[in-house]
């Protein structure tokens, strides 16, 4: 199966509940997230330091086992463009309209600039 990285659009491709969740493991494979801007230009938004963690006293915990949670330490993320060359195959997270016939894009990406876009779909065999 292997790791895979999320894609957020403003650019509509499939719907916008499906725009909102897409996945790729043409890029880095890393579980990194990236937007597609409305000029169509790609994206690395970075929300690491964002976040510390936290030791939870134990009259304080919702659960016993969560000891430990993330809090909002006032650092921003970053966001920076990918400059990216060639295409990329995205597809959603959740697709409930049709399951056997799951959709997908080709994305064609110029130095980080969207290009052209080739919807298709690709069909789950029973049993998967």
């Amino acid at each position: 199966m292997g790791l895979f990285d999320m894609v957020r659009t403003s650019r509509p491709l499939f719907s916008r509940e499906a725009d909102r969740s897409l996945q790729t493991k043409s890029l880095e494979g890393l579980m990194f997230e990236y937007w597609i801007s409305p000029a169509g230009e790609l994206f690395q938004v970075d929300f690491s330091h964002t976040h510390d963690l936290h030791y939870v006293e134990e009259a304080d915990r919702k659960h016993r086992l969560n000891i430990w949670e993330w809090r909002p330490n006032g650092n921003r993320g970053t966001v920076r463009h990918v400059a990216w060359e060639g295409p990329v195959i995205v597809y959603p997270a959740k697709w409930e309209v049709d399951p056997m016939n799951w959709p997908q894009a080709e994305l064609y990406f110029h130095e980080g600039i969207l290009e052209a876009v080739d919807i298709t779909t690709r069909v789950v065999r029973k049993g998967w």
